[in-house]
């Protein structure tokens, strides 16, 4: 039965669909678009749209199930999400709210752009329907929480769509925090001083905000006060997003990237908001990076954590441009995965 109705999607309703196209402009010169290479079609593809070169076609919607939920996998009821699809002067924006499940539902046009004028065979029907895609920008608020702003994508042809009553759409989690969520349990329990914590939370407000770490997170409940060798320290922890290729990179270069791209951003608000605080004799600051061989199909990412140890008035002799970015690392203790290192930055 299954193979009745794929036949009957591909030769009925496919080509009707496939034939349902939207032209931008005629055809310029046939011979330039041939010479043309396929990356560079796919690359170049707005451009040539708007130079009439390229058929702008649609094939189907795609449509994108949000989920918005707290730190604790809470369903968030009445988050706004602002969000916007297309480019050039074809931009739409729009607005939706999560329901009390802290769902909504977007639909967008899923676009394909291609020289044929026509499909003939089902190599060329298949081809292009694997091509088209749709691109959602958005930003998620809500009173309380830390706004998010990001952009979700879907590559692949939805082919059935239309006929397939049991299609599941995959949704897209995201996770709304506040600031307090970045403060370890026991410790904000115990935290009686509110000067403190509001320092601790403009600290984080600014991080969010000023998107300072574009390619690294907080983690929550990661900020504490730990003592460390007769002081306090305030802890905070961080998660680089990349994976670094271990064929290029070793685990100490690894490490002064992480100190230029987390660490060093990290220092100027603990300087502006925290420095002050006579509860702390310095930083203790946490990078997990992670690493592996791009050249090994099935490799493993492997993580390698980084403890920055920084004292207070070592931050405010570098911020202050009294001592280089050495020296503020030879005044410190580094250790990677709990072992004491040096890291030289030339």
């Amino acid at each position: 039965m299954k193979k009745i109705i794929y036949l009957f999607l591909i030769f009925i309703i496919v080509p009707q669909l496939v034939f349902a196209e939207v032209e931008s402009k005629e055809n310029n010169d046939s011979e330039s678009e041939e010479s043309e290479s396929e990356e560079n079609e796919n690359e170049e593809s707005e451009e040539e749209e708007s130079e009439g070169e390229k058929k702008v076609k649609y094939l189907s919607q795609h449509e994108y199930k949000i989920i918005v939920l707290d730190v604790d996998g809470n369903p968030l009821e009445g988050v706004r999400m602002d969000y916007e699809f297309g480019s050039g002067d074809t931009v739409t924006k729009n607005t939706s709210i999560t329901n009390s499940n802290g769902e909504l539902n977007v639909n967008i046009p899923a676009k394909s752009y291609s020289k044929f004028d026509r499909f003939d065979t089902l190599t060329d029907i298949l081809r292009y329907s694997s091509e088209y895609k749709s691109e959602l920008n958005y930003i998620i608020s809500k009173d309380g929480y830390c706004p998010k702003s990001g952009k979700l994508s879907k590559t692949k042809s939805d082919l059935f769509y239309y006929i397939a009553l049991l299609r599941q759409v995959k949704p897209d989690v995201l996770i709304l925090t506040r600031p307090i969520d970045y403060f370890n349990k026991e410790f904000i329990s115990k935290l009686s001083n509110v000067k403190f914590k509001n320092k601790i939370i403009d600290f984080i407000n600014a991080i969010m905000l000023e998107d300072i770490l574009s390619e690294s997170v907080i983690e929550t409940y990661s900020i504490n006060l730990l003592p460390f060798k007769g002081n306090n320290y305030l802890s905070v922890k961080f998660t680089e997003l990349n994976v670094y290729n271990s064929l290029r990179l070793n685990k100490y270069d690894i490490g002064k990237q992480l100190f230029d791209k987390v660490v060093v951003k990290i220092l100027s608000p603990l300087n502006k908001y925290i420095i002050e605080s006579n509860k702390l004799y310095g930083y203790y600051l946490i990078v997990v990076g992670h690493t592996k061989s791009f050249i090994e199909e099935n490799a493993t990412a492997e993580s390698i954590e980084y403890k920055f140890i920084i004292p207070k008035k070592i931050v405010r002799q570098y911020k202050n441009n009294d001592i280089s970015g050495q020296q503020l690392l030879d005044a410190s203790i580094i250790l990677m995965d709990n072992e004491r290192i040096e890291l030289k930055l030339q």
